[in-house]
Order: C-alpha cells, then structure tokens, then sequence
C-alpha cells in the first residue's frame, strides 16, 4: 500500500540530495582552486558527504520500489492471463477461468499423469470438505520435454466426476502450458516439475508448489462458502497473495 506515495517521496527526495550534491560539488571545486569568495573546502565537505550519502540512499529506496511495482504489475498480468483460460465445468458448458470468480477457489494440478492421478486419489477421502468450501481441481497432464526427446504436450485428464462440481477440465490445453511454463520459469521451477496452483475467489493466486497439493491445509485454512465469508464482498479475504 502507498507504494505510489513512497515511490513520488523517494523520487523527490533523491531529486533534492542531487540538486543539493550539485552545489555542494561546484563550491568544493571552487574551494579547491582557490576562487575569490569560496567557502573553505573543509566547510563545504561534509555537507558534500550528507548529500551524496542522501542521493545514494533515496536512489536506492526508489530502485527497491520500482522493482517491486514492476513485479507487482508482471503478476497481475499473469493473473489476467490466467482468466482468460478457457474450461469446462461439470454440465459441459465452457467458460473462461475468470468467470468463477466469487464462485470457486480453483486448484490447477499439473504435470505426469501419475502425478495428478495420485494428487485427485488423496484429495478424495477430503472432497466433500474441500466442495464446501468451494474448491474445484482442474486437472491437466504434462508429457514430453527434453528429457523424452519430444515436444511438451498438455492434455485435460479424463476424470468422471459425479458431482459435476468438482472437476473441471481444461481446454485449450496447449495455452494452459504455456502460461504455466511462464509461471514456473518466473518461480524458477524445473520446466518438468509437477505443481499445483491454488486460487482465491477473486481469482488471484494464494498458493503454489511443487509436488502434491496440501489438501488438508486447504480445508484448515479456507472458509466454506455459505455465509458472509463465502460472500462476494469477502471474496479478497481469502488468503495472502
């Protein structure tokens, strides 16, 4: 919060310390050649010192900022990016991922098929627990890479699912790599890595990693759905980002 605040101080701040460093600097030098009129140098180094240590430090704290606003603005773009995903709900009807938003929190679970395979069987003994509180998994296997000597391919995992709340399936399954790979590569997961991805209702990532997803965390950590926590207006309260 108030990083545009900060980010005009340190700005201002550092501006000031260089102006203020420039003058310091000329009467130095004129102090140094002995100019007519020229404040003794060792009156004018020290504020010389204050000013470049000031500009140094303000320079600092608005490069740290900037960063972070930087970072700030590359995740939300991914996130935008991942509303756009295209899926298909439970009764067969297609959607763009950000279309559930205020209706489910979304765990994506990629990479082998074993893997997600293994992930959805650990999830079942707590899938009622984890459907009241509104968690949907959106299962996608990984094949191929380097390592197989082929082409990375995503597919949705064909699961039957009775409920036809608790699965959805990706579609357009090569964008969905795709967006994943860019996700792993900003982490610095291995591209082959098998992860999970959990969203909060608004939409925004609150969770990821490697290996099997922590359903049990899940249900400590997230509110069921019914009742004000479940409501739209707390739908940002659902977890750090």
């Amino acid at each position: 919060p108030f990083r545009v605040v900060r980010l005009f101080a340190y700005g201002a701040f550092a501006a000031s310390a260089g102006v203020g460093t420039a003058i310091a600097a000329i009467q130095t030098v004129a102090g140094l050649a002995g100019a007519p009129n020229a404040a003794p140098v060792g009156e004018t180094l020290p504020g010389l010192g204050i000013d470049v240590g000031a500009l140094a430090a303000f320079s600092w704290l608005f490069s740290v900022e900037r960063r972070a606003q930087d970072k700030q603005l590359r995740r939300l773009q991914r996130e935008e990016t991942l509303a756009e995903l295209r899926v298909e709900l439970g009764n067969g009807k297609l959607a763009n991922l950000g279309m559930l938003r205020d209706f489910a929190r979304v765990v994506v679970v990629a990479g082998s098929e074993g893997h997600v395979l293994a992930a959805l069987e650990a999830a079942e003994p707590l899938r009622q627990d984890l459907m009241e509180r509104g968690v949907v998994v959106a299962p996608l296997i990984i094949e191929g890479g380097a390592e197989e000597g082929r082409p990375r391919l995503a597919r949705a995992a064909p699961m039957e699912d009775p409920t036809k709340r608790w699965i959805i399936s990706p579609v357009r399954s090569q964008d969905w790599l795709a967006w994943l790979t860019d996700q792993m590569a900003q982490a610095g997961v291995e591209p082959g890595a098998d992860v999970y991805l959990g969203l909060r209702m608004d939409g925004r990532v609150r969770a990821s990693g490697v290996g099997m997803p922590p359903w049990p965390i899940f249900v400590a950590q997230l509110a069921k759905t019914d009742g004000v926590w479940g409501s739209e207006f707390m739908s940002g309260f659902d977890g750090r980002v």
